[in-house]
């Protein structure tokens, strides 16, 4: 492995290359260190904002397929370090038409009210322990 120190950003001395988009969403479902947690949902989104690397459809498929082990603590760090519930379109506008932004923005949206309704479900489970 190889370390790439960047001090551009939050992150800091790096180990590259770094993990897939799968690997990251998978360690932010899964591990049982809260650090590994944050640090997958921040480099999820450092990815998408400096690479354009799409990630919100897969993560928010992940946590509803491993519903049975999330908890509100764990969602809270995913979408705060992620903002998975902001409906803002992440892609890229130039060149593109009116149908094609508002086509993109529609696809964030979803995945906003599909965030916004785990988001709920889990206030709703944390009210009922």
């Amino acid at each position: 492995m190889d370390y790439n120190e960047d001090g551009d950003d939050e992150f800091g001395l790096r180990r590259i290359p770094y993990p897939t988009t799968e690997k990251l969403v998978d360690l932010a479902i899964k591990s049982n260190v809260v650090d590994e947690v944050e640090g997958a949902a921040m480099l999820l989104k450092d990815q998408e904002w400096n690479h354009r690397v799409e990630f919100r459809e897969a993560l928010i498929e992940s946590i509803e397929l491993n519903w049975n082990t999330m908890d509100a603590n764990r969602f809270s760090i995913i979408s705060g370090c992620t903002e998975l519930i902001v409906p803002m379109n992440r892609r890229e506008i130039v060149g593109k038409s009116n149908n094609e932004i508002d086509s993109d923005f529609k696809y964030f949206k979803n995945l906003s009210i599909r965030a916004k309704e785990l988001e709920r479900r889990l206030d709703l489970n944390a009210d009922h322990e």
